[in-house]
């Protein structure tokens, strides 16, 4: 015979607690589950490009002649340089970037993008020139495509790290 009710009920109180909250984790973690992608976005393989000239002139100014000869689109590029032998390149050179007069290439945060919409603009076969002034020595810069990627409204800017490209230069 139970004598002391109050104390089953308070204990069946907690335990209806404790399940109340693990259902609703439950049902909170698979809907947000749908929200989240499950595979990340990445390049496709044929996204390339390359430096076709890089030329240094009174030792501070650097000018990329840049052309896509990958299989697809590109939005723009990452580049980075380097003064030291082990060309680990930390020297953010996008903050050398000479305005282009045509307005046509831009700075967007810390990457280089062809045109000022969002789309992958420098088409297969195409080049773009790009002019730095540098403050400081340069051995070697590295240039990394970006691209946007997606389906429909979903575009993603997304860094294309397999095709980066490495170049050595004197210049400064």
């Amino acid at each position: 015979m139970i004598k002391n009710k109050r104390g089953l009920s308070a204990m069946i109180g907690y335990i209806l607690l404790i399940v109340l909250g693990i259902v609703m984790s439950v049902v909170i973690f698979t809907s947000l589950r749908t929200y989240v992608p499950q595979d990340p976005l990445e390049c496709p393989d044929g996204a390339a490009i390359f430096v076709k000239n890089a030329t240094c002139s009174n030792g501070e100014n650097l000018t990329i002649t840049i052309k896509n000869n990958g299989k697809f689109n590109v939005a723009g590029y990452f580049i980075r340089g380097t003064n030291s032998a082990e060309l680990l390149s930390t020297i953010e050179l996008y903050e050398n970037f000479f305005p282009d007069p045509t307005g046509e290439i831009q700075v967007l945060g810390n990457s280089i993008m062809f045109s000022v919409s969002e789309s992958n603009s420098l088409n297969p076969g195409e080049e773009k020139i790009s002019l730095f002034e540098l403050d400081q020595e340069i051995i070697a810069f590295e240039i990394v495509p970006t691209r946007f990627q997606g389906e429909g409204k979903n575009q993603r800017y997304v860094t294309c790290t397999n095709a980066k490209v490495v170049e050595e230069i004197s210049c400064g």
